[in-house]
């Protein structure tokens, strides 16, 4: 929620996938085969990261590498995004090995075009035919500053792997091969940018109308709800209540070129503001030049709190 006089997150998700028997190289398994990077907020930059493991069991005990890559199941070409949402594309992301280097590539990748350092070695037949492999998702912080919608991202990866110095000395490629879906869900974020409360003022009525423009973000819709203390009254400071007619300035407001009549009031799922932000105009004015009252200071208080629409 977001309040103003004002205040005002991003969730990846991946499934264990069932063993697929790499018949001329090795067997793969991921644990989990559905991966979820928690946190992501495109409004506020900051990576997040999830970890998943990967299991090879050599077929053939001359096998003495194995490389690996992932292919991103949508990009062409890099960087590669993390899935869809309707028509819009997700982040950028990386599938990090224990080195931290980046093996996730671009849709129809070809292994013996990269031609990776391998993954995992054995150092003799008699080793351990099966080695586990810690392996991450990473999203970077959206320092860019590129607009996300709210919504779910997602897709499944595909690996391939070759085996090195085998039995026959071929140098085995199996794959692609369906491998872990990875997805990220954007929540609906929305957060003011204007920095604290502002003051509106007419002072002598040399002009009737007077206006703010409320600074915010968001990444879905957005509810306003509207209220101020004396319900769009101005009141004479030290007035008693009832407040007569001599000691109030009635005024009229809108936000966003929406008239407000009365108070409280609710507007609901205004136009997603974006990642970027936009400003909204509050804009207040005095129907004529008041007569007939008491010298003194008038004044209001106008509250706006913002919460994610749907």
């Amino acid at each position: 929620m977001s309040r103003w006089s004002l205040l005002g997150g991003a969730l990846l998700a991946a499934a264990a996938a069932n063993p697929a028997l790499a018949a001329q190289c090795a067997t793969v398994s991921f644990s989990p085969g559905s991966v979820s990077v928690p946190g992501w907020n495109p409004i506020t930059p900051g990576a997040q990261q999830a970890s998943f493991t990967m299991m090879l069991t050599r077929v053939n005990t001359a096998t003495t590498g194995i490389r690996i890559i992932f292919t991103d199941s949508n990009d062409s070409s890099q960087p590669v995004k993390l899935g869809t949402s309707g028509t819009a594309s997700g982040p950028q992301y990386q599938v990090l090995d224990p080195s931290g280097n980046n093996i996730v590539y671009p849709l129809n990748t070809s292994i013996s075009a990269v031609k990776p350092t391998p993954l995992v070695e054995y150092l003799n037949k008699n080793s351990n035919n099966t080695v586990s492999v810690s392996l991450r998702v990473y999203v970077p912080s959206n320092t860019p500053g590129t607009d996300f919608g709210n919504g779910t991202y997602g897709e499944t990866l595909s690996y391939i792997i070759q085996c090195t110095n085998s039995g026959n000395n071929n140098n085995p490629i199996d794959g692609p091969t369906s491998g872990p879906a990875v997805s990220l869900t954007i929540p609906n974020l929305v957060s003011l940018t204007t920095a604290s409360a502002a003051t509106l003022d007419f002072q002598n009525f040399t002009s009737l109308t007077q206006s703010l423009n409320v600074g915010l973000k968001s990444t879905g819709p957005v509810n306003v709800a509207i209220d101020s203390t004396n319900k769009l009254l101005m009141v004479r400071a030290g007035a008693a209540s009832p407040y007569p007619d001599n000691s109030t300035i009635a005024y009229l407001m809108s936000l966003r070129s929406t008239n407000i009549p009365s108070l409280p009031a609710m507007l609901t799922n205004q136009p997603r503001a974006g990642v970027a932000g936009t400003t909204w105009p509050l804009v207040l004015s005095l129907p004529s030049t008041p007569s007939g009252k008491i010298a003194g200071s008038y004044s209001d208080t106008i509250t706006l709190t913002l919460t994610p629409g749907s």
